[in-house]
């Protein structure tokens, strides 16, 4: 039995006779088209579910793609961030206070590993903040550690404990530790150990 034969027979039935089919051909054919609309519509209706499904599938595997490729972005931006806190970072120096040692636009790689365990020693270059402005960095060298003596003038002033001495090699222009004091180790964020550029100038900086 095909299509047809089944819909007749299910019209005919709803008429409660089989000679309906034979006397009155216009309207068994008016209600096969108006049960075919209703299929068609059926149809339809399943096409566009099926539709909306895989628009879903292409939705929910597309918000998968992006929570992976967060997850990565967010884990490397975790590692970035510990290593540049508690390993090392690249800094840029600004300003003539360490000339002739390092110029503007020199390029060092620092580590805090030196600062994390307090080792720090006179003659190191240090990344710090500036205590009268803690927005900015300041890059100077150690003078003098805790207990140390430090002539600035007439007059000598003893390094308290928990903090260090900062002066710039360029001492004519240089705003340092004898303007604002010793520098709480605490405000210290690195050692710089090596200067990379420019290449022709790289070198490394020896733990004194």
């Amino acid at each position: 039995m095909n299509f047809l034969e089944y819909k007749a027979i299910i019209l005919c039935q709803s008429q409660n006779s089989w000679n309906s089919f034979w006397v009155d051909p216009l309207n068994f054919a008016s209600g096969l088209c108006e049960e075919l609309a209703i299929a068609s519509n059926w149809l339809l209706k399943a096409w566009k579910y099926k539709r909306m499904f895989s628009s879903w599938k292409f939705v929910k595997k597309l918000i998968t793609k992006s929570l992976v490729a967060t997850g990565y972005i967010g884990y490397t931006a975790c590692v970035v961030h510990c290593a540049s806190e508690y390993i090392g970072d690249v800094v840029i120096c600004q300003g003539p206070s360490m000339e002739p040692t390092l110029y503007s636009h020199d390029i060092m790689l620092t580590e805090h590993i030196s600062i994390i365990r307090n080792n720090i020693s006179r003659g190191d270059i240090i990344i710090s903040r500036s205590p009268s402005n803690p927005k900015e960095y300041i890059c100077k060298r150690v003078k003098g550690i805790p207990g140390d003596k430090i002539r600035t003038g007439f007059s000598t002033k003893v390094v308290p404990r928990g903090h260090v001495w900062l002066e710039g090699d360029n001492k004519s222009n240089s705003t340092d530790s004898r303007n604002y004091g010793p520098v709480p180790i605490g405000l210290l964020r690195s050692r710089a150990f090596c200067r990379v550029y420019p290449f022709e100038k790289a070198k490394m900086f020896p733990k004194s």
